[in-house]
C-alpha cells in the first residue's frame, strides 16, 4: 500500500509517540465524527505529543499544519477541508471536547464579550439558517475594527479537567503573558480549589527549580503530573549521581514504580563504585604491598 507520495509507508517506529488519554478511546472515539476525529487527535499531538498541558492552536494551522522559522515543515494539518475543519471544530466545541478562542487581528486581546445570533446564510435557492456568533464592531481595547478575515483570530485547544465553562461565563479576563482564560467572580468552592491547587503547583516549580530544572520544565511539568507524584520523584531522584534533572524527566515520563527503581539504581551505582575501587586497587599493584 502506498501514501500519497506515491511511496509503501515504511512501517510505525518504536520510539517517539504521542501519550492519548484513554478516556478518548473508551468513550469518545465511538461518538466523533471523521472531522471531529481529526481535529481532536491533531490538537492531541500538538499538546500532548510536545509534553505540554495545553496550547492554543490557530484554524490555518489545523487546515495547513506548522513550520518552523526556517522553513522545516513539521506536520501537514488534520488532512480536511477549510470547511471539514470548521465543522470538526465546531462539533467538539459544542460537545465540549475543546475550548473556543477569538481575539483581535492587531492587539491579540481575547473578545470575550460575543454571543451567539441566527443568520441567514447562502446563496438564493440555498440558504438557511446558522447560528453565528456576533463581536462588537470595535475591539474594545485597541479599537480596531473588527471585520475582514484577518480583524479575528481563532484559537481552539482541548478542554481539561475542571476547565472553565466558556459559554457559561460571563466574565472573562486574561493574563498578560499567555493570555489564558482566568475565571472572574467564580464559584467560592471552586476558586478554593483552583487557589489550593495553583499553590501546589507553585511549591512544585519552586522545588524542580533548585534542583536545577529549567523553569519552563518545571511549569510544564507541574501542568502534566499531579503534585504527590512530582514530589514522589524528586525524593527518589536522590540517587542520581549526576544530570539530576534527565533522571526526573525519564522518570516522569516513563512512569517509573520508584519502590523497585531506587533500589535497582542505588544498587547500580554501589556495583559501578565497587568496579571503580577494583579498578584502582589493580592499578596500584592489587591492593596491599609487603616488603
Amino acid at each position: 500500500m502506498t501514501t500519497k507520495n506515491g511511496k509503501p509507508f515504511p512501517g510505525f517506529p518504536t520510539v517517539s509517540f504521542t501519550p492519548v488519554p484513554d478516556v478518548f478511546f473508551d468513550e469518545l472515539l465511538p461518538k466523533l465524527s471523521n472531522c471531529e476525529l481529526r481535529v481532536i487527535l491533531y490538537a492531541i499531538r500538538r499538546i500532548y505529543g510536545w509534553r505540554k498541558a495545553e496550547d492554543w492552536i490557530s484554524l490555518g494551522q489545523f487546515i495547513s499544519g506548522q513550520a518552523n522559522r526556517d522553513g522545516t515543515v513539521l506536520d501537514n494539518g488534520c488532512g480536511l477541508s477549510r470547511q471539514g475543519v470548521i465543522n470538526g471544530l465546531r462539533e467538539a466545541v459544542e460537545h465540549g471536547y475543546m475550548v473556543k478562542r477569538v481575539v483581535c487581528g492587531r492587539c491579540k486581546n481575547e473578545i470575550a464579550d460575543r454571543v451567539t445570533a441566527i443568520r441567514t446564510v447562502g446563496g438564493p435557492g440555498k440558504q438557511q439558517q446558522r447560528e453565528l456568533e456576533v463581536v462588537p464592531k470595535d475591539c474594545p481595547f485597541c479599537q480596531n475594527p473588527l471585520q475582514g478575515s484577518r480583524a479575528l483570530q481563532q484559537h481552539y485547544r482541548l478542554r481539561l479537567v475542571n476547565d472553565v465553562d466558556y459559554y457559561q461565563s460571563t466574565t472573562l479576563t486574561t493574563t498578560s503573558q499567555r493570555r489564558r482564560l482566568v475565571p472572574v467572580n467564580d464559584v467560592d468552592s471552586q476558586q478554593t480549589i483552583q487557589t489550593i491547587t495553583n499553590n501546589n503547583k507553585n511549591v512544585v516549580v519552586v522545588q524542580l527549580s533548585k534542583i536545577g530544572v529549567r523553569q519552563e520544565d518545571a511549569e510544564s511539568w507541574a501542568k502534566l503530573y499531579p503534585p504527590a507524584r512530582i514530589f514522589e520523584v524528586i525524593t527518589a531522584s536522590e540517587v542520581a549521581t549526576e544530570n539530576r534533572p534527565g533522571w526526573i524527566r525519564k522518570a516522569l515520563e516513563e512512569g517509573w514504580q520508584f519502590d523497585t527503581e531506587t533500589d535497582r539504581r542505588k544498587s547500580e551505582q554501589s556495583e559501578r563504585a565497587a568496579a571503580i575501587v577494583a579498578s584502582l586497587q589493580r592499578d596500584n599493584g592489587g591492593g596491599d604491598h609487603h616488603d
